[in-house]
């Protein structure tokens, strides 16, 4: 019925339309008329019932100058679509890019992006101008009876659309996070998601309309703010990795600032633009603007709450994941310690610790059996029969840490080779190939070297642009480090694997790596450390602000989420038959922070 309605209603209007001069003069006489009874009839509004209803009338009127305006141009709107149009592309060249660098060195100029600081000194400047409105508690609506009341509707109208772009946006934001959360904590839902999403964001929407119709609004704002002091404190305080982001305005000068200052300067942002319509709408005695404001305190203080309190857990979840965190190889002893002080400090030595056989075992356990005397040749297998004064020899300690580099070099590659395989199962529009980083705390997972956003995919996530699981589900800690630390060594930021290369051609490049590191532990590792792996082409190149340099026959990843690295690429081998790929080289685009801020 409705729809039969509208199409009547268009129908009509461009009938109406097609007449022309005497619809244009109509459509103008119409306009003029609401405004001018508008303004007569306002003067006396006591109720912000009438003054809704007289927004809505405002409304028709610009939609019927609108119309006049499509039969023949009106030249005052033409310079104001002129105008908004300068300021869109003005909107559009004060584009920020921001991303991960990975190098930190040399040491790029600091410095705060523009954009945000010129954002953040007006929304303080205006938040300040709108708290001195409020406190000189000034009589609008006795001024509007003698002067002007669409001043006085417009300004309602500001603060009207101003509360409920803080509820729609709030909704969104617990939409995604609820999304996140279910997908994160529930994978075989598959496309049930979905609708564990829309209950869990109806019933949040839900309770925030029930406190906003029975409880103070000043509730939700001293649980945000203390929420978003809170995590200012704790970036300011705690040790986090030092970590550095980069970003480029169209100046092309590229700048440095850390991440804990820039993560409190988004949350003043976000705060600030929400405090302005709370702070307008605050114990007004409105119908309308009180409810507005209710509502905007309510579901925006339950979103920023809830983002400030996940920025706490990611904080905390980055501190104990991190690969970069010393982790000490662990012998599980099976037999009575008659030395034990003895042997602990030894083990100190080697970068290793005890673990009982009482005591819950873990799967990189390097695991010893204690025997009274030496062990026969034919008894040598795991548990590893050895007397507990040749457990405390330099020579045996030695070995341990090679069984136990074996043990973690397994894993990784099993893993890695699994979620590579999981990954081609999976059909992507974008891209050439993944960023294989278990060893950076901000890379939890398998991730696509362009953004990959396509709602029909069952692990698709909103935060979040893994595929598959998060590395710290699969890989040990003590394994994850031991990543790390061969690839800093060999200073290697991130390894690029191509499409076409088989998930089982990776084993023999990170043998290849593996056994570089284990030659020349402390030497930067070369190309031509590189050449000797079948069906792969390894490539080495550093990433900066100046586009990388370009190989003839091999696909070019996307530099989404990098900015300043040392990149290993695994390109299939193509043995100089294939065909030269064209594509496309627009420069290095700087990071994305996804990575960074997912992984929950």
């Amino acid at each position: 019925m409705l729809r039969a309605i509208h199409v009547r209603l268009t129908s009509w209007l461009q009938r109406l339309d097609a007449r022309n001069a005497r619809t244009r003069a109509l459509y103008l006489a119409a306009a003029l008329g609401i405004v001018v009874g508008v303004e007569t009839v306002g003067r006396w509004a006591r109720t912000e019932w009438l003054d809704l209803a007289a927004v809505i009338a405002l409304v028709v009127a610009f939609v019927l100058v609108l119309r006049a305006h499509r039969i023949r141009r009106i030249q005052t709107l033409r310079g104001s679509r002129r105008l908004a149009q300068r300021l869109v592309r003005w909107l559009r060249g004060q584009r920020l890019e921001i991303g991960i660098d990975l190098r930190q060195s040399p040491r790029l100029p600091s410095g705060v992006p523009g954009l945000h600081r010129g954002i953040a000194t007006a929304l303080a400047l205006l938040l300040a101008f709108c708290t001195l409105f409020r406190m000189a508690e000034l009589p609008f609506r006795t001024v509007a009876q003698y002067t002007l009341y669409t001043p006085l509707a417009l300004g309602l109208t500001a603060i009207w659309l101003a509360c409920l772009g803080v509820v729609v946006l709030s909704v969104v934001v617990i939409a995604f996070c609820a999304h996140d959360f279910v997908q994160a904590h529930y994978p075989d839902l598959g496309r049930r998601v979905w609708r564990w999403t829309a209950w869990s964001t109806l019933g949040m929407s839900a309770l925030a309309v029930i406190c906003a119709a029975a409880l103070p609004n000043w509730i939700p704002i001293v649980f945000a703010a203390t929420s978003s002091f809170v995590l200012i404190v704790a970036l300011l305080l705690r040790r986090l990795p030092d970590f550095h982001i980069v970003w480029r305005d169209d100046n092309r000068a590229v700048r440095s600032m850390q991440f804990r200052d820039y993560v409190p300067l988004e949350v003043g942002v976000l705060t600030l633009a929400w405090s302005i319509p709370l702070v307008l709408t605050l114990g007004c005695d409105g119908v309308v603007s009180g409810a507005l404001g209710n509502m905007a305190a309510w579901f925006g203080g339950i979103a920023l709450t809830g983002a400030t309190f996940g920025a706490h857990l990611w904080l905390y979840l980055c501190q104990r994941r991190n690969p970069a965190r010393p982790s000490p190889m662990t012998v599980r002893v099976d037999g009575a310690i008659a030395n034990r002080d003895q042997l602990e400090r030894a083990m100190e030595t080697y970068g290793a610790r005890i673990r009982d056989l009482d005591s819950t075992s873990e799967p990189l356990d390097v695991a010893v059996e204690l025997r009274a005397r030496p062990p026969r040749a034919d008894e040598r297998q795991w548990p590893w029969p050895v007397t507990e004064r040749e457990l405390r020899t330099p020579e045996f300690l030695e070995f341990l840490q090679r069984r136990d580099a074996a043990q973690c070099r397994n894993l990784i590659v099993d893993v890695i080779e699994r979620q590579l395989a999981t990954a081609r199962a999976r059909k992507f529009k974008r891209g050439n190939g993944y960023w294989v980083a278990p060893h950076l705390w901000c890379f939890p997972g398998l991730m696509r070297d362009e953004s990959e956003r396509e709602i029909d995919e069952q692990e698709w996530m909103f935060f979040d642009s893994m595929i598959g699981r998060p590395w710290h589900t699969m890989l040990d800690r003590h394994a994850l480090h031991h990543l790390h630390q061969t690839l800093e060594d060999l200073d290697v930021d991130l390894i690029f694997v191509e499409d076409a290369v088989e998930p089982d051609v990776m084993r023999a490049v990170f043998d290849r790596l593996f056994e570089r590191h284990d030659w020349a532990p402390n030497q930067r590792l070369e190309e031509q450390d590189l050449q000797a792996v079948l069906g792969a082409r390894l490539m080495l190149h550093e990433v900066h602000s100046d586009p990388p340099p370009r190989q003839q026959g091999y696909p070019e990843p996307g530099y989404d989420d990098i900015g300043r690295a040392r990149v290993l690429h695994v390109f299939k081998d193509r043995g100089g038959e294939d065909a030269e790929i064209d594509v496309p080289d627009d420069g290095i685009r700087l990071p994305k922070l996804g990575p960074v801020l997912s992984g929950i």
